[in-house]
């Protein structure tokens, strides 16, 4: 009891102390140019296809190279952008996502209502990105949807009107008419459509710095799906192999939160757009199985995790997020020194309920992830836990409220 008492003293001096966030991202948009092969894209150094993107968008963020690792199709496309994870997915819109989505985690974590996340596509099909069938997650968390429209145009349209009632916190939109029109056969049909998704990118991203409640507070996401066959495995008009055509894709980030006028040499997985966001805006993404981008991230302000900093000078958690949960929660470990670090749960009556952490441990800021569930895989019950962490006989203490 002795030992509880202390812990519930720690636990209020921390709540005292209000935790700042990180970083300034406060609405994301992901921009899907649907079979834009990279060769026609970014991939071009004289960007003849996308020059507002390569002259005029990439010198405000950053630029990189794009891979999928895993089925070259739309709908597992999407899949892997919004869930941060590769699922071989039917392509016909009959197979829904069996991992959860980014609206799912954002809106689970926040208890936001659904016009905060949008999905928007001139394919039906992709009506299956509003959520996930997971049990734990699902259509209750999923996103406003609108996937009925003929053109781009329409999509991008529609898309800056939801923003502008809304300011939805994430919203993702497929640019369906590069991949319709590569189908039919038409090169210079393909390139037109190409340039025209480029013109829309860049009039969404003005008018998004046009909107004071959006300017400096949006970071903005441009990919693909999946490339196109190289001219090795049949050339442009399909995709779905292994080959580099259908797997290298453009990758083009820009925000608040990312530094200016970087072509890096880093590939990066779609899988890792989902943890990216998550981080950017504070949630969990628990079975993302992709990267931060941190490579191409400023440093937040008091944040020692990316880039250096001074060390911290003592082991404490900043405060859990979300918070009370009803899944993951995430937490950020300040550790002032090297060595041997355990991070574990435990029930109120000081019960190991989960093992997080058995590491050793570098100076800085170490951001660290609760599942929501016990050792054993099963769902840890409602109700109060507390996340311990020692290290050299220094203990820090944070209070999880599972709903």
């Amino acid at each position: 009891m002795a030992r509880i008492a202390l812990i519930l003293v720690l636990l209020f001096v921390l709540a005292l102390s209000p935790a700042a966030r990180a970083y300034e991202t406060r609405h994301v948009v992901i921009v899907v140019i649907d079979g834009g092969r990279y060769t026609e894209t970014l991939g071009d150094t004289t960007f003849a296809n996308e020059p507002n993107q390569g002259f005029l968008m990439a010198p405000q963020g950053c630029r990189a190279v794009g891979w999928n690792a895993g089925v070259t199709t739309t709908v597992a496309g999407h899949a892997a952008i919004l869930s941060g994870t590769y699922q071989p997915l039917l392509d016909d819109g009959t197979e829904w996502p069996h991992l959860p989505l980014l609206f799912e985690y954002y809106r689970a974590a926040t208890g936001a209502p659904a016009s905060q996340t949008w999905f928007l596509a001139d394919k039906g099909k992709l009506a299956v990105m509003s959520h996930s069938d997971d049990p734990d997650y699902g259509a209750a968390l999923g996103a406003q949807v609108q996937v009925d429209f003929v053109d781009d145009i329409g999509v991008v349209t529609a898309a800056e009107a939801h923003l502008a009632a809304d300011r939805p916190a994430i919203m993702a939109m497929n640019l369906g008419e590069t991949d319709w029109v590569a189908h039919s056969g038409n090169w210079l049909g393909y390139l037109h459509a190409i340039h025209t998704a480029d013109s829309l990118v860049y009039d969404l991203w003005t008018k998004i710095q046009a909107d004071t409640a959006l300017a400096g507070r949006t970071t903005l996401f441009v990919t693909n799906d999946h490339g196109r066959h190289d001219d090795q495995h049949g050339g442009f008009q399909n995709h779905g192999d292994w080959c580099d055509g259908c797997r290298r894709i453009q990758v083009l980030a820009l925000g608040p939160d990312f530094k200016t006028g970087l072509v890096t040499p880093f590939v990066y997985q779609q899988v890792d757009i989902a943890p990216t966001v998550g981080v950017l805006l504070g949630f969990a993404v628990p079975h993302a199985t992709g990267n931060v981008m941190d490579k191409l991230m400023l440093v937040p302000p008091g944040s020692l995790g990316v880039g250096g900093g001074p060390a911290p000078e003592r082991l404490r958690f900043a405060a859990p997020s979300p918070n009370p949960s009803r899944g993951a929660v995430s937490l950020s470990l300040d550790i002032p020194g090297a060595g041997g670090l355990a991070v574990d749960v435990l029930d109120a009556q000081g019960r190991r309920v989960a093992t997080l952490e058995r590491s050793d441990a570098a100076p800085g800021r170490r951001a660290i992830t609760w599942s929501g569930r016990t050792g054993a895989g099963h769902r840890a019950a409602p109700g109060a836990y507390f996340v311990r962490a020692r290290m050299a006989g220094r203990q820090a203490v944070a209070r999880v409220v599972l709903r």
